[in-house]
């Protein structure tokens, strides 16, 4: 190490005086900054990415971190948030989940978000920070391509017995979706649906609440309910 770089890593002027989150917040912002805590006082230079890792290593609502110097003596933790598209009630509870099917911990406000249902079948489970069962990540998905069509028309997806989705709206409108199928051609079968569920929205508006069976998105039909 030369003359010049030991000064600048002895220098107090960059000793570590403030831990910032920026991405995240309530709990997780806190629990973050609780364990960089022990990094106040050290040199801002010397701090690693690792340590930025292992203090969001685990935390459900945390995709990726990256470690920001802002010198001279802050260091800030940016962060990329999973964001909840739908709740999952298991055992009483209502669980939340982002548009991969990762559990993201306890609903805080239950029925804020789209509720899922028939996606977790007997002897499946919830694992918080884990992606939930095939039915319930192949549902999150649908959930989160349906918001910016429907925003908070949106009420719920239902997955029945044999396998059948059923979209409901906040006005009792009911949509038959079709049997989810894993494979390009069902992706590209559910972009269609979501294109002809837009279209069928915009010329109906809100007031008027519908039942549409999208199953052949070449051949959807709709009426009034």
């Amino acid at each position: 190490m030369t003359v010049g770089a030991y000064g600048v890593l002895a220098s107090p002027l960059f000793r570590v005086q403030e831990v910032v989150v920026v991405g995240a917040d309530g709990p997780t912002a806190q629990r973050i900054a609780a364990r960089l805590a022990r990094q106040r006082g050290a040199n801002l230079l010397a701090v690693e990415a690792a340590d930025v890792q292992a203090a969001t290593a685990g935390e459900p609502r945390v995709a990726r971190a990256w470690l920001v110097r802002r010198l001279p003596s802050t260091l800030e933790v940016a962060v990329l948030a999973r964001d909840p598209v739908a709740e999952v009630a298991v055992a009483d509870r209502f669980w939340e989940v982002d548009r991969l099917g990762v559990v993201l911990g306890p609903a805080a406000r239950p029925g804020a978000h789209p509720t899922l249902t028939g996606v977790v079948q007997t002897g499946e489970g919830l694992a918080v920070a884990r992606p939930g069962p095939p039915r319930l990540v192949q549902a999150a998905a649908l959930v989160s391509e349906l918001g910016p069509v429907l925003g908070e028309r949106l009420a719920g997806l239902h997955v029945d017995e044999a396998g059948e989705r059923w979209v409901y709206l906040t006005d009792g409108s009911v949509i038959r979706w079709g049997v989810a199928r894993i494979g390009p051609d069902e992706a590209a079968r559910d972009a269609r649906r979501v294109e002809v569920l837009a279209a069928l929205v915009a010329e109906l508006g809100s007031a008027r609440p519908f039942e549409a069976d999208l199953r052949d998105p070449l051949r959807a039909t709709w009426r009034p309910r």
